[in-house]
């Protein structure tokens, strides 16, 4: 088929939720379809780089004639929209403009947050819904239906080729090389180095006898250097610009944790979580978005519904023995989470 895939996030680096998400949809729908993807950015490194084009206006709702004329002349089967700012009206809005490009065309959208919405957008949302809107979580997924869209929930994918789990010899290496003690037991934590995600809890996991946290950072958004310098005055590790082999940082680790609270904060399915999973450590997390709707707690996994759980189920993890969690993202392959959402933009009418 022919699939364009509109997004202000195809554009490298790629080391964010959304911008990850779109850069393996792209790159898998390549495999099996003939793609074009359209964004606003000049050039998008790396291996998807063929397939895209700089295409986006400026303007809020894509009024371009450059776009018009590159849609129509693709021809697309789908045009599938995965908005930054997510479902928002305007997101519903720019999806309605590009169904307009070409009528033809199955218009699919894909929204990684939940939003709020005002009693106007309300009720202009049912006059304008998409095809078909993917979403994460079954609270996202019933608002949106109450709004008259037709809704199937889709999980994010992971990448078990790049992260595999690290044999004893290696992730001492790792640990070499990136500086982190290698006789301690290692919390990690990759995401944006924000109050917002509650990063300021990793200085009391730092205080766990024979632990270090670690916390990853990322480039998309700005870190709060006020945080970092607080959590590093604690002893906290932190690793902040690209990393080009982030799956390293995961292999130097003994524990993931994911203590994030804020809906807004991460996508409902967050990538690092599946990421940290597929190098098969045991992870501590909140029961954040729709994790719950598509991993069920066990083999490794512990889920904590409020702060003063993240300790002690951390402790477990360190005394529990042969986790299984890369056998529970399997299921997870990129392949496998865009086949599903290709089929269903078809099948569901």
């Amino acid at each position: 088929m022919r699939i364009c895939v509109v997004s202000e996030a195809i554009k490298s680096p790629f080391d964010e939720g959304v911008k990850i998400f779109v850069y393996h949809f792209i790159k898998e729908l390549a495999k099996n379809h003939d793609v074009l993807g359209l964004s606003r950015a000049p050039n998008f490194e790396g291996d998807i780089e063929k397939y895209c084009a700089k295409a986006l206006p400026k303007n809020r709702l894509f009024v371009s004639f450059c776009l018009w004329r590159k849609i129509k002349a693709f021809e697309p089967d789908i045009i599938c929209y995965i908005p930054t700012a997510h479902a928002t009206i305007y997101s519903f809005l720019r999806a309605k403009v590009l169904k307009l490009y070409y009528t033809k065309s199955r218009t699919v959208l894909i929204t990684l947050q939940p939003r709020a919405y005002s009693s106007w957008s309300k009720r202009v949302i049912p006059l304008i819904v998409a095809d078909l809107v993917f979403a994460q979580s079954t609270k996202t997924k019933e608002l949106l239906e109450r709004l008259g869209c037709m809704v199937k929930m889709i999980p994010s994918g992971v990448d078990l080729e790049k992260f595999t789990p690290a044999s004893k010899e290696l992730k001492e290496k790792l640990r070499n090389k990136y500086a982190i003690p290698i006789n301690k037991y290692i919390v990690l934590h990759v995401g944006h180095i924000n109050r917002n995600r509650n990063m300021q809890f990793m200085e009391d996991i730092q205080s766990l006898d024979g632990s270090q946290a670690v916390v990853v950072g990322s480039t998309t958004y700005p870190e709060d250097l006020d945080l970092i310098r607080d959590i590093q005055a604690k002893g906290v590790i932190t690793i902040t610009g690209y990393i080009e082999k982030i799956e390293e940082l995961y292999q130097c680790a003994d524990c993931y944790v994911f203590p994030v609270f804020s809906e807004g904060a991460c996508i409902e399915i967050p990538l690092s979580i599946l990421e940290a999973m597929a190098c098969n450590l045991p992870v501590v997390s909140t029961r954040f978005g729709g994790l719950g709707n598509f991993i069920n707690e066990g083999n490794g996994l512990f889920y904590v519904n409020a702060e003063d759980e993240i300790m002690a189920k951390i402790q477990f993890a360190k005394n529990s023995d042969n986790p299984r969690t890369r056998n529970m993202v399997e299921k997870f392959a990129w392949q496998n989470v865009v086949q599903e959402i290709v089929v269903n933009s078809f099948e569901t009418r």
